[in-house]
Parts: structure tokens; C-alpha cells; sequence
């Protein structure tokens, strides 16, 4: 329901309490005062949202300027990491890749209050164990996001539930990263809100944030097997966007060199 609606409502629902009191000599100001409450209530939780998604705009404009810069995947990583939290105010955002040795979701980066959080967990790639039916395990397997809105209640969440909790986590949601036609790996982030990632606009931002990244990090691996095939004499082949070094995405991000940040 838009605002404009919600308006309407609390309006309509305000005059229907007005006919019921029809009778009293102070109808008008019992009714507007109920409308204001909720009205008001109406613009804070919508301020919150606005402030959320500025936040994140923030958080995807500081890492695209970060994006042009960075020449290596573990320096994204952890700048990533490191501006979620800063710029986002997640209590936690860490990066994992895929381990498929192991068919586990190995930590590579993080920042937040994570006291030992990352080495409590262990995170598979399985849907036949309870360590892979997470967020993480579910998001790298399927290639989408998936949210937990409350850890408490989730039970998907049982094999974390205890150490998450004891760092007041409350919700999360892992974004797939991709590179090369595979996941890779996912972004994971945390809030201490139950719920944080239950709206659909502010999820969508945050998938674009770690498709950013994966793009990045899939022009900084074939820049690299550009380099050493040159370095070889060997052909390197160019993408069907015939990008060889990643100018495609620094036009999109609004630069065309990384002098020009």
C-alpha cells in the first residue's frame, strides 16, 4: 500500500469513528487527534525507510569509487566488508567463497562486531545437511538471495542460533557473488533488527551491491589472464562486450579511467 493510501485509510477510518460519536460536543478533536497519531506514525516509520535506502545508496556509491580502483579481489573483499558497516551500520558484513574441495563456504574477509563469530560456523554448500540449509549455504547453491528475518524463530538457524545470538544478531541475508558464470561466493550482512531485510526495495539495492562487486572482481580475473597470456604471447579472447580491461563497467559507475575518481 502506497503512502497515499495509507493516508486515505487512516482518514476513512477517522470518519467512521466520527459517526459513532456523533452525540459528543467534542467529536472533531478526539478524531484529529487519532488521525495526527497515526499519521505520525505513518511519517517516522517512512523517514526510517528513506534513511535506510540513503544509507545504502551510500554504501554502493563508496564501494563503486573503491570498485575502480581496487586491482585485487581480497582488497574489494575487505573494503566491501568494511564500508557495509561503516556507511551501511550493519553490526556485521563478511564475504565467503566457495570451497568446492570441501563443499564448504570459506570466510576470506569481514568487519563488524564478529568476536569469533567466523570461526564458531561451519557453512555448507549441501541441501542434505542442517549447516547447508542456511542463508549462506542456500544463496551459493541457488544463485539468489535469501533473508532470515529472525534468528530466534528461524529454524533453519539452529546450527548458528546460540553464537548469533550471543553477538546480537537478529537478522541476515547472503547475496550470491558471481564471476566467470559461477557463484563464487556470497555478502553477507547482519543487522541487530528482526526483520531488517524484509523490505523488497532496500533487498534489491543490496543484491546490486554485491553484483557490483562480483562484476569487478570477474574483470579483475580476466585482466589477469589477459596479463599473463600476453606475457606469454598467447591470444587473449575478448568477452562478447569486447571490454578487455573493465571500461565497460567504470562507464557505468559514471568514470572512464581510474584517474578521473
Amino acid at each position: 500500500m502506497c503512502i497515499r493510501e495509507q493516508i486515505l485509510t487512516i482518514l476513512k477510518g477517522g470518519l467512521t469513528r466520527q459517526s459513532r460519536w456523533k452525540n459528543s460536543s467534542n467529536v472533531e478533536e478526539i478524531t484529529q487527534k487519532r488521525i495526527w497519531h497515526k499519521l505520525g506514525r505513518l511519517s517516522r516509520t517512512t523517514e526510517e525507510k528513506l534513511a535506510r535506502l540513503s544509507r545504502l545508496y551510500s554504501v554502493i556509491s563508496k564501494i563503486n569509487g573503491t570498485i575502480i580502483r581496487a586491482r585485487d579481489p581480497q582488497e574489494l573483499y575487505e573494503e566491501a566488508c568494511r564500508i557495509a558497516v561503516e556507511e551501511g551500520l550493519f553490526k556485521m558484513a563478511w564475504i565467503g567463497l566457495v570451497d568446492a574441495d570441501s563443499q564448504t563456504v570459506k570466510p576470506v574477509a569481514y568487519k563488524g562486531f564478529e568476536k569469533g563469530y567466523l570461526d564458531k560456523i561451519n557453512i555448507s554448500t549441501r541441501a542434505d545437511v542442517p549447516e547447508g540449509k542456511g542463508p549462506t549455504g542456500t544463496a551459493v547453491r541457488e544463485g539468489r538471495y535469501v533473508a532470515v528475518d529472525d534468528f530466534w524463530n528461524d529454524p533453519r538457524m539452529a546450527p548458528w542460533r546460540a553464537a548469533a545470538m550471543k553477538r546480537g544478531y537478529r537478522s541476515s541475508a547472503a547475496f550470491p557473488m558471481h564471476a566467470g558464470g559461477r557463484v563464487i561466493g556470497a555478502l553477507n550482512l547482519y543487522s541487530s533488527e528482526p526483520s531488517f531485510f524484509a523490505e523488497e526495495e532496500e533487498t534489491r539495492t543490496l543484491q546490486q551491491l554485491a553484483d557490483d562487486v562480483s562484476f569487478a572482481v570477474d574483470v579483475i580475473e580476466k585482466d589477469e589472464r589477459r596479463k599473463k597470456a600476453g606475457a606469454r604471447g598467447t591470444p587473449y579472447a575478448v568477452d562478447s562486450s569486447g571490454d578487455r580491461s573493465g571500461q565497460g563497467f567504470r562507464k557505468c559507475v559514471g568514470h572512464s579511467d581510474p584517474k578521473d575518481v
